[in-house]
């Protein structure tokens, strides 16, 4: 699929057409039936409905009747109309609503086959949603969302390609604009409190609309009441579409005006500025056509600004990404754009989900985002910098339907200054370490920590080096997550890491190991007998016998890290250990346990894999966050904390692992295969 929802060579729904034409079957949609199942996870149907193709409701079925309209969309039984207002404000646009519902299918071509794809924006990516054309009905008429005119169903199956997503159609009851407006786009969605709403937010919803962005607003619903209708005619636990935002001269007065439309086409504002108030039933012809007045209950009206503030309590501005923005003029395209920069990643458990600021220990595990600012925006005239951070976790709604809740997530902005730079030496393009976050306040932070698909903050902040840490609330909280950040002007950026490498830690033994290692030679030539070798079966009883190791053991040394240590010490490949290839592989246990027992601060025996991550750097190993998650994953146990035994021979297999990367590297010249892939291959074998 090519950027935008273009196609790229054959599509599904080529494949259907093609199979269609051969057997002359219409399309019957297995993955998402036209039966009870693909309606409701919870609820019980209200009535019995049946499941009609579009041929079946109308004598002459259209996916559009005389185009796309705003006032096309009207909402039926679903409580979705979030969903519907984003539809609302996406049909404005027809270069958007086309990449969305492509003008390649209809009901009176040759191509008809039972069967209309859609493209949605998903977490970065436009994919390609084919449905088949049964729609639930009752009395053959469209129980849910449906367009004016009986004849038009782009509406209805934009609608069921949409809760095929998430697999039923009731997982589309409740929710906001934000996710519908950006899947329809892949733009990046900020909502408001107009309570709390910044000094300036009118000109800020007037620069979006010159940017081509798309706002939504709404009010939430009275208690006990899904969609009531209040006084002023606003209904409650509604979300609206604003179609238009202008300053206009009325009556001699400069005012700020919005339009706002409601999905169901009908149920308008009756205060001021209404179609049948005063104010508007006195402005001349002239600016009766300046606001593009229409005098008809189709659900649109105009609003001031300050009622529009005192009345509705949300509004979501979806910016547009770079490739969603079209324009005549170049010049003009130039400045609508945004610079966008987005990365993928994964909170870990025992690596990468080090959890909020609150968790002082483990939070700089977090992912780190490395952003430097260098131009001010064109219109600040206090030199500052646009950033908008949307922190967007995945797969969320789908996750609905099985019971999964989102995430509780947010994320902080730490400015990274050239004192600190200068004074601590720091690298480039490694990630920051605890102490950083210690000795330092948060520049910005996002606007709360909140379990939905996506928190967002927009920030101005000066030129500079900054660094954005998302996390979940709590450490230990497993999901993927992908981070978007616009700005005006072009940015450097990138993720913050450790480069994957090792400076063998060699430490004599004390002078207490060295009487242990004195009993150990007595002991090396009992247990070896003859041969004067040990395999993995003595030597595990040469190590769980040992008083030197008697106070970090948690349990005894397994077979299998025995065999593992036998394998990489055996230098002669005769299966069993020397003394001299003993002595080197006590040697190294000796340091690994005074590295054990420095970590183990609760002296429980076992440490986390966060603290690990420390103590092999300690050995020598740095590592980056993909390669220690490999080995977390293979190696800590349920609850994310590592003992002696497995610490142990994570040690010996990455000293064997370095050594042999060496060796190949050496062998091949330039090495195919990186350090950092060679690591990862041998440690999650």
């Amino acid at each position: 699929m090519a950027p935008g929802g273009k196609k790229e060579g054959s599509t599904q729904l080529d494949e259907i057409r093609k199979k269609y034409k051969e057997t002359g079957e219409l399309f019957v949609d297995k993955d998402f039936p036209a039966n009870d199942s693909s309606l409701y996870f919870e609820e019980e149907p209200p009535k019995e409905f049946k499941w009609l193709r579009p041929k079946d409701i109308s004598s002459n079925p259209q996916l559009f009747d005389a185009g796309a309209d705003r006032g096309d969309i009207e909402q039926g039984y679903l409580g979705d109309c979030w969903l519907l207002a984003s539809l609302s404000c996406l049909s404005m646009r027809p270069h958007l609503l086309q990449r969305v519902v492509p003008d390649d299918q209809g009901f009176d071509d040759d191509n008809y086959c039972g069967a209309f794809h859609f493209y949605f924006w998903r977490a970065g990516e436009w994919k390609e949603i084919v449905v088949d054309d049964y729609l639930p009905t009752y009395y053959g008429k469209l129980v849910f969302t449906h367009s004016k005119s009986e004849d038009e169903f782009w509406t209805a199956l934009v609608e069921k390609a949409y809760a095929k997503i998430f697999g039923t159609f009731e997982s589309l009851k409740g929710g906001n604009m934000a996710e519908a407006l950006e899947d329809f786009t892949g733009g990046l969605t900020e909502p408001y409190e107009l309570n709390n709403a910044p000094p300036h937010l009118f000109h800020l919803m007037e620069h979006a609309f010159d940017r081509d962005s798309m706002i939504g607003c709404s009010i939430p619903p009275q208690p006990g009441v899904v969609e009531a209708e209040l006084e002023s005619g606003l209904i409650a636990g509604h979300a609206y579409s604003v179609t238009a935002v202008k300053k206009a001269n009325l009556k001699g007065e400069n005012m700020h005006m919005v339009r706002i439309r409601n999905p169901w086409g009908k149920s308008e504002w009756l205060g001021a500025w209404s179609d049948e108030s005063p104010e508007m039933k006195g402005l001349t012809d002239k600016e009766r056509k300046a606001l593009d007045l229409k005098e008809e209950d189709d659900g649109e009206f105009w609003m001031s600004f300050h009622d529009f503030k005192q009345h509705y309590v949300t509004i979501e501005i979806c910016n547009l990404s770079p490739d969603a923005v079209t324009d005549e003029s170049a010049a003009e395209l130039a400045k609508k754009k945004w610079v966008t920069t987005v990365e993928h990643k994964a909170w870990l458990k025992g690596s990468t989900a080090g959890g909020c600021r609150n968790f002082k220990e483990t939070f700089h595990k977090n992912p780190q985002f490395f952003v430097r600012l260098d131009e001010a925006d064109d219109d600040d005239k206090d030199e500052g910098c646009t950033l908008i951070v949307a922190l967007y976790q995945k797969d969320t709604r789908v996750g609905r339907s099985l019971g999964k809740k989102p995430l509780t997530i947010g994320f902080a902005i730490y400015e990274i200054s050239e004192e600190y730079k200068q004074k601590t030496g720091y690298v480039p393009g490694t990630d920051l370490e605890k102490k950083f976050f210690l000795t330092r306040k948060m520049t910005e932070k996002s606007p709360s920590y909140i379990n939905s698909r996506e928190v967002v903050g927009r920030y101005k902040l000066k030129p500079g080096d900054y660094v954005i840490v998302p996390s979940t609330f709590q450490p230990n909280e497993q999901g993927n997550f992908m981070l978007r950040i616009y700005t005006e002007k072009k940015i450097e950026s990138q993720a913050l890491d450790q480069q994957t490498d090792y400076n063998p830690t060699v430490k004599p033994l004390t002078q207490a190991e060295k009487v242990h290692y004195d009993d150990l030679k007595k002991k090396f030539a009992d247990i070896a007998g003859e041969d004067l070798e040990v395999d993995a079966f003595e030597l595990k009883q040469m190590l769980n016998e040992s008083d030197a190791l008697a106070e970090v053991k948690t349990g005894n040394f397994s077979i299998d890290a025995c065999r593992t240590m036998v394998a990489i010490y055996d230098d002669d490949m005769s299966g069993k250990l020397g003394f001299a290839e003993f002595t080197e592989l006590w040697v190294y246990i000796c340091m690994c346990k005074k590295v054990f027992i420095n970590f183990d601060e609760d002296k429980s025996g076992t440490f986390s894999s966060f603290e690990m991550q420390d103590a092999l750097k300690y050995l020598g190993y740095t590592l980056d966050r993909s390669t220690f998650a490999c080995i977390v994953t293979r190696y800590a146990n349920r609850h994310q904390h590592i003992d002696f035994n497995d610490f142990v021979m994570i040690a010996c297999k990455l000293r064997s692992t370095f050594e042999r990367y060496e060796a190949y590297k050496n062998g091949q010249g330039n090495a195919e295969v990186n350090v950092k892939q060679w690591v990862q291959l041998n440690m999650y074998s």
